[in-house]
């Protein structure tokens, strides 16, 4: 770099890079204020509509809590709860669901099937049609299913398609709790258009407050979205883009949901987002809003924009007055420059020496590269001399080197043939050696192998004798088993009579339980009848207001008249039915008895004719046992002859092996040795190269410093 534009540019980093700093450090702190300010009413905005769902969810919550406490939706009476709903009909939701333990559940938009009571079934217009459940419902596990203490809950799902209606609804529901005991569910449904238009009422100014690009987004408990507030580049304002959202802000929201509470920056749609998360009450839904940072920080931006002219203006300034200074530094070092480029350009004339003029520093620059000319003048002229002595040396020494080297070459041809040699004896030494071990080995688990044989030839005779004594044993106890058997179907015939017997009492005693249980239904009717008229009676008192509170306290007594016998009623009922079950129980027990007794007289006889057969069998497996004892003991014989005879082959493969290891080992030694002067031979070559390389480097070197000093002028 020349020194002009060092001149200029330090004047620069003096006077310009303090100036920006200041204002880049302005710039900051205002950017800094400002945006803590609008992170906190972007915070504010979002909380304002999740509070705003919060209460629209608890209301719904609330209204459902109430429905539950009802004694007809305890008893899931569904015609007593659907005429009260139709009462009050100014409250009701547009769906409603009672559903029961079991998972079978009622609807009062739907009149259900009548074969089963107004349960939903998969076609309601068949008699044998399959019900449908709501068992796979995660709110039915949570209210009911799962809740084995009794507790009262309340539950927001995420959105659900309906079984029975196929349309997606949210459910707000309540365990129903009887006597300590989870025994059903009731909940109300709310649609996608009436969350909607709960949201749109919610969301205010939105495009005058964050502009055309920001984004408000619910999601449920999976992540997904349920309104997602985003403006319509056809013109129509802010709508419900449920289906539109990008890659990065998806991924963005996710990352907030699980990991952070406080506002977080991404990039979306080619823009800077700022996005706050706020979670609604009383549900697991969570609401986002997320604006770009162009429309968030408009007033930094100006800011900036006018930091930036500033800065524009000031620098200009500054570079003119440094281009002033510069040149009038520069121009008296301009001429010793021209005069230094001469001699440099030239054939080395150190005789050649610079004009002195003036009497300033520069002058003094001039002086000093005079002196330096002189100084390399004299110490040249010394190198070339030396040079001349070195290449005289260099070449000298380069032939003593090649005479040793071929020396040291013929000695390492003869060492390398000998190691050669002395390799592939070891080898065949090695390879033999192994050879033999391999066959000591073999001959040595052959003798294992014949005295385990020895052992299990022994071991199996033994065996063989006690078998035969065993089947001996068995015989004589078929023999008590035969006997046995006979007594065993004698006692089966008289216990398969005492069961027929058994059987008629039981059956005279279910037929006249019949008679019981209709008069019970009888009751029950009654009192269900006497609770819808209470129903409707305390409607009418409300309707009636003060002058019908004494009307409604005599309604109130007779519900609970109504509730008791409806309760002793149904008690009565559960225990009629199990006496019934039970006789039917008995009834069927007897019959399997007595079945089984048929089935254990014919196995008794058949189990007699096959003790007979095995008797028989036994005799004769005792016979062949008894020839096979005489084969193993002439095998045991055969056994030791042949074991003899691999100890003795065993004991002359170790002595030929022993002898084999020694050879290997002198092999080895005079291997080593030969390896051993082979590398001292190396050395010596590797040194006499070393040697022979640096008298070359020393030869070029000095013709290299005869070159160079050849080419200056002394």
């Amino acid at each position: 770099m020349r020194l002009r534009k060092k001149l200029l540019l330090s004047i620069l980093l003096v006077a310009l890079v303090p100036y920006t700093i200041g204002l880049v450090v302005v710039r900051a702190v205002t950017k800094k204020s400002i945006t803590g300010d609008v992170l906190t009413a972007l915070t504010s905005y979002g909380e304002n509509i999740s509070d705003a769902f919060g209460d629209f969810f608890s209301q719904k919550i609330n209204y459902t809590r109430a429905m539950a406490g009802f004694s007809a939706v305890k008893d899931l009476n569904w015609p007593e709860v659907k005429a009260a709903i139709a009462e009050l009909n100014e409250y009701a939701y547009e769906d409603f669901v009672l559903a029961r333990e079991d998972g079978s559940y009622y609807k009062n938009t739907v009149f259900g099937n009548p074969y089963y009571g107004g349960l939903i079934s998969q076609n309601d217009k068949e008699q044998n049609a399959e019900l449908k459940y709501l068992t796979d419902r995660d709110y039915y596990k949570y209210l009911v299913a799962e809740n084995t203490s009794g507790e009262f809950r309340s539950i927001v799902t995420d959105p659900v398609v309906s079984l029975s209606t196929g349309a997606t609804q949210i459910i707000c529901g309540s365990s129903v709790i009887k006597n300590g005991k989870a025994v059903g569910l009731v909940g109300a449904t709310l649609t996608l258009r009436e969350i909607e238009k709960m949201y749109t009422s919610t969301i205010g100014q939105f495009k005058e407050t964050f502009g055309l690009h920001a984004v408000a987004v619910v999601q449920n408990t999976k992540g997904e979205n349920i309104i997602n507030y985003q403006y319509d580049e056809n013109g129509r304002g802010y709508v419900n883009k449920n289906w539109e959202m990008s890659p990065e802000m998806t991924e963005a929201f996710a990352l907030m949901s699980s990991n952070y509470t406080e506002p977080v920056q991404f990039k979306a749609n080619g823009r800077n987002y700022y996005a706050a998360m706020c979670s609604v009450p009383n549900s697991g839904y969570k609401v986002f809003i997320a604006a770009p940072e162009q429309d968030l920080f408009k007033a930094v931006y100006y800011i900036q924009s006018a930091m930036l002219v500033l800065i524009g203006i000031t620098a200009f300034l500054i570079i003119l007055i440094s281009l002033i200074l510069a040149f009038r530094m520069v121009k008296p070092l301009n001429s010793t420059a021209k005069t230094l480029k001469d001699i440099a350009s030239g054939n080395g004339d150190l005789t050649y020496r610079v004009e002195i003029l003036g009497h300033d520093e520069i002058s003094s620059v001039g002086n000093y590269v005079n002196d330096f000319i002189s100084s390399q003048h004299t110490m040249i002229s010394k190198i070339r001399e030396q040079g001349e002595k070195l290449q005289q040396v260099s070449q000298n020494l380069a032939n003593h080197t090649e005479n040793i080297s071929n020396q040291v070459s013929a000695i390492a041809n003869g060492v390398s043939d000998l190691n050669f040699q002395t390799e592939e004896q070891s080898a065949s030494v090695t390879e033999t050696s192994a050879t033999i071990k391999e066959i000591s080995q073999n001959i040595e688990n052959l003798a294992k192998m014949i005295e385990t044989q020895t052992e299990a030839l022994s071991e199996s005779s033994a065996a063989i004798q006690q078998m035969v004594a065993s089947f001996e044993s068995i015989s004589t106890n078929l023999d008590k088993a035969g006997k046995s058997f006979d007594n065993l179907q004698k006692s089966s015939s008289e216990g398969k009579q005492s069961i027929g017997n058994v059987q008629e009492l039981v059956s005279q005693v279910s037929a006249e339980s019949e008679h019981l249980v209709e008069t019970n239904e009888i009751i029950n009717s009654i009192a269900s009848q006497t609770n819808l008229l209470a129903m409707n009676a305390a409607i009418e008192a409300a309707h009636a207001g003060e002058s019908g509170k004494g009307f409604s306290v005599v309604a109130d007594e007779i519900r609970k008249l109504a509730e008791d016998s409806s309760s002793q009623s149904k008690g009565i009922e559960q225990a009629l039915k199990s006496i019934v079950e039970k006789i039917n129980t008995i009834v069927e027990a007897s019959t399997t008895a007595r079945t089984a007794f048929d089935s254990v007289a014919e196995n008794i006889n058949e189990t007699t004719k096959l003790t007979g057969e095995i008797a028989v069998s036994m005799r004769e497996q005792n016979e062949g046992s008894k020839k096979v004892i005489e084969s193993l003991k002439s095998m045991e014989s055969i056994t030791v002859q042949i074991r003899d005879g691999s100890v003795e082959m065993n004991s002359g493969a170790s002595m030929i092996l022993k002898e084999m290891n020694r050879l290997a080992s002198v092999s080895e030694k005079v291997s080593q040795t030969s390896r051993d002067i082979a590398r001292a031979t190396e050395q010596i070559t590797e040194v006499v190269d070393s040697i022979s390389e640096t008298s070359s480097s020393n030869t070029e070197a000095a013709d290299v410093l005869n070159e160079l000093t050849g080419k200056f002028k002394l």
